[in-house]
């Protein structure tokens, strides 16, 4: 709702807001937890859940159209390999793609197994990681 609101409130006209979770798989139901309770952040704490079905990255992108990217932003509260094993098409097909993930620290080694499988490097900074070519 805060990112229908937002869209709305800055008429934006390039933004396309999808009911769905970025994951490794399509059509799976994951139960998500928290509690919006201002358009900037959500209180994981609170006990109040709400059911989103998966659909893989490069699933939505082949569905718009774009077969690469150049920039991706990942903060995805610790599922940062399974939205990333369901990029891998973007990744391959985006050669100059920059990708700055938020990491959970127990995914640490599993984002940067994964994504240096793409020849990707990463720099460091406290819990953001950044890779590029």
């Amino acid at each position: 709702l805060a990112l229908l609101n937002n869209i709305r409130l800055n008429d934006f006209q390039n933004v396309i807001a999808l009911n769905t979770a970025a994951f490794s798989e399509e059509d799976k139901t994951l139960r998500l937890f928290g509690q919006w309770d201002t358009a900037y952040s959500l209180k994981s704490c609170d006990a109040t859940s709400t059911r989103v079905e998966t659909r893989t990255t490069d699933s939505i992108l082949r569905q718009y159209g774009v077969r690469k990217a150049d920039w991706m932003k990942i903060d995805v509260e610790g599922t940062e390999a399974e939205v990333l094993i369901g990029m891998k098409e973007v990744i391959e097909n985006s050669p100059n793609l920059k990708i700055l993930v938020e990491v959970n620290r127990i995914n640490e080694h599993e984002v940067d197994r994964i994504l240096r499988g793409f020849k990707k490097k990463c720099i460091r900074r406290p819990d953001i990681f950044y890779w590029k070519d």
